[in-house]
């Protein structure tokens, strides 16, 4: 039987020392201008397992929310005001029904929280992220980890769940079309969680096999959340939006992170970016100071991200990955 492996992630790729740079002012002119950012879904949107903000809202605790989920750094490029209505343990239904949450608490419909005024507006960003909590996400990855997965009744029994998923979004994106139809609303994807590297899957004991049925999953769901936004598309502003995270500072680890599989801080601010126009800055995007473990630099020419963590991260994969290899056999 396969174990649960130990993975330590470098605290240097939670403490990305920088500071959010501002959008030029051409692009800032070529930026729609939204005077809020709603955040909708699960845990993903909520930022389980990153610092809680302190309980300014309703059900922040219930839903571990965090002042580091995706919609603070977005709100704050587009210089508008954040509400995160997502809530960790969410599926999609929670969009219109009550949610118990992970601490007993009886959470309102995500829709229902969200004022009037700010939810059909035509300067309303809505982000939603949902979908794995429909499938069992969560269960899947833990399966392949500690036994097998991939099988013929696994593709049969996801692909059910996958299927359901899609005829709840359907419902939910048409409450949405007629609750929210001035908004414009951007639909997350799912990222593949071992961030496209068969090395991190096979140090988590992953087959290649394995692996290759988990990023098919992935790409499922994806396209069923495309098709379903693409079936109102015309009806009022919505759009799919890909998300990828492709290291592994992105994404907190089992036995090294509360909420394994889930965005780091920095994992959030790509996230953040992948909901940004085109024509916003290409840089990950993290507000200063939304981490205890942040460091201000001065302001370059251009930002300055730890002297391009991407590359640092990928000089330290091979020492991740043999850390966890060395406790697999330890």
């Amino acid at each position: 039987m396969k174990k649960i492996y130990g993975l330590f992630v470098p605290v240097y790729a939670l403490a990305m020392a920088i500071a959010l740079y501002p959008t030029t002012p051409a692009q800032a002119a070529a930026l729609k201008t939204y005077t809020n950012v709603v955040s909708l879904g699960d845990s993903r949107a909520a930022g389980a397992g990153l610092p809680a903000t302190s309980p300014s809202a309703p059900y922040d605790l219930a839903c571990t929310r965090s002042s580091a989920a995706t919609v603070n750094p977005l709100a704050y490029v587009l210089t508008s005001t954040p509400y995160n209505y997502a809530c960790s343990g969410a599926t999609t239904k929670n969009l219109w029904q009550p949610q118990t949450a992970i601490n007993g608490s009886v959470v309102p419909s995500q829709l229902s929280q969200v004022p009037v005024a700010v939810l059909n507006n035509s300067t309303t960003l809505i982000t939603l992220q949902s979908g794995p909590n429909d499938v069992g996400w969560i269960a899947w990855l833990i399966k392949c980890i500690q036994s097998t997965c991939g099988s013929t009744e696994d593709s049969f029994a996801i692909k059910g769940q996958i299927d359901t998923y899609k005829n709840d979004l359907r419902f939910g994106l048409a409450t949405l079309g007629q609750l929210a139809n001035k908004s414009t609303v951007l639909v997350g994807g799912v990222y593949d969680p071992f961030v496209g590297s068969q090395q991190l899957a096979s140090a988590y004991g992953l087959t290649t096999a394995e692996y290759a049925w988990v990023k098919a999953a992935v790409s499922v769901m994806n396209t069923a959340t495309s098709e379903a936004v693409t079936e109102f598309s015309s009806a009022y502003p919505v759009k799919y939006v890909a998300i990828n995270l492709t290291n592994p500072y992105e994404l907190q680890w089992i036995n090294s992170h509360p909420a394994p599989f889930h965005p780091t801080v920095y994992g959030q601010s790509i996230i953040a970016q992948s909901f940004l126009p085109p024509s916003a800055d290409s840089q990950p995007i993290i507000p200063s100071g939304i981490s205890s473990t942040s460091t201000n630099h001065p302001r370059r020419n251009r930002p300055l991200l730890f002297h391009d963590p991407r590359r640092k991260a990928q000089i330290h994969f091979t020492h991740l990955c043999t850390r966890i290899n060395r406790a697999t056999t330890g």
